[in-house]
């Protein structure tokens, strides 16, 4: 995970300081909250995921200004940027800030997961083992972690729009 290294001395700190650029900050917060992702994770750790763990993950380093990177960036930012404290950022970044209804938040969510999957590589089946791996909440609102089976739904409904070769 080579974006959490990139640092540069701080005099005034007296110590390093991550620098990492608006649009890779939300990327990595887009990979890392993917199912994608928390998938490979639970295959490595046990009940903690360490630092050491987490510099086994495989993050995909691509253009951010452009094409799938940019995409999980901007989704990304959108999820994250909901109240006046992210005002900056998504000016910066371009994107709205403000609350999201839950559908609103489980259609940019299920689109992100599709996004990742497509730029992982993943087929129709590896998707649906990624899926397999989480089991619905016992809340009935379900939840990002633990989604229901409606939700499932929309990420492969997106992957396969994804996925055609117009898309």
């Amino acid at each position: 995970i080579h974006f959490f290294y990139r640092s540069s001395w701080n005099a005034l700190r007296n110590g390093y300081q991550t620098t990492l650029p608006a649009a890779a900050m939300v990327y990595i917060v887009g990979l890392m909250n993917s199912l994608v992702l928390d998938s490979v994770v639970r295959r490595k750790a046990g009940s903690h995921v360490t630092k050491s763990i987490m510099a086994t993950v495989p993050v995909a380093d691509v253009p951010l200004d452009e094409g799938p990177g940019a995409e999980i960036a901007r989704l990304s930012a959108r999820l994250s940027c909901r109240g006046p404290e992210f005002a900056e950022l998504a000016e910066v970044l371009g994107v709205g800030c403000g609350s999201l209804t839950r559908q609103e938040e489980r259609a940019l969510r299920a689109e992100l997961d599709a996004r990742v999957a497509c730029l992982y590589g993943l087929s129709a089946r590896h998707l649906d083992l990624v899926l397999a791996d989480f089991r619905q909440s016992a809340d009935a609102e379900g939840s990002p972690v633990r989604p229901d089976e409606a939700y499932k739904e929309l990420v492969r409904r997106e992957f396969g729009r994804l996925s055609r070769p117009d898309a």
